[in-house]
């Protein structure tokens, strides 16, 4: 697991999963809590705002991807991924029919680059359209060996 001290030192971590070409997908296992972050600017490096001076927000989800990439000999098969704009609703579609709140480490996620909209304002990029799939960790009870025979400890209650 990835910690900032270590993307420092290494140049800079976790890769970001690129998303160029319609059909590009990307999938893996939740490696790392994901965080709410305050979206940059990648040119200036300045915080993104609304008019009204709130900051943009994006959920950054850190996976190993599956099957594992390695694009070159420095590549760890770890990648970001970062919702914000259109993503957000696909990753809302996703956790709805997964029955979850939010996405957990130890889950699994896919996320796919289905479409185009085209901009709505003269001069502006089109809007990506994705797909998000989610599947929550296996919950685990850990309840010892069931075939002991030897009673559990009394310390602890069973739930």
């Amino acid at each position: 697991m990835s910690n900032e001290v270590e993307d420092f030192l290494s140049a800079g971590g976790v890769r970001s999963a690129r998303f160029e070409n319609i059909g590009d997908m990307i999938k893996g296992i939740i490696c790392e809590p994901p965080t709410l972050r305050d979206q940059t600017d990648m040119k200036t490096g300045e915080v993104k705002r609304f008019n009204d001076g709130n900051p943009m927000k994006q959920v950054v989800i850190t996976i190993i991807t599956e099957p594992l990439l390695h694009e070159d000999d420095d590549d760890d098969g770890l990648r970001r991924i970062y919702v914000k704009s259109q993503m957000t609703q696909a990753m809302r579609e996703a956790l709805k029919k997964a029955k979850v709140r939010g996405p957990a480490e130890g889950g699994k996620i896919a996320v796919k680059f289905i479409g185009e909209k085209p901009p709505e304002t003269r001069g502006f990029s089109p809007t990506k359209q994705y797909q998000v799939w989610y599947e929550d960790p296996p919950k685990r009870l850990d309840m010892g060996d069931p075939l002991s025979d030897e009673p559990p400890a009394d310390d602890y209650p069973p739930f």
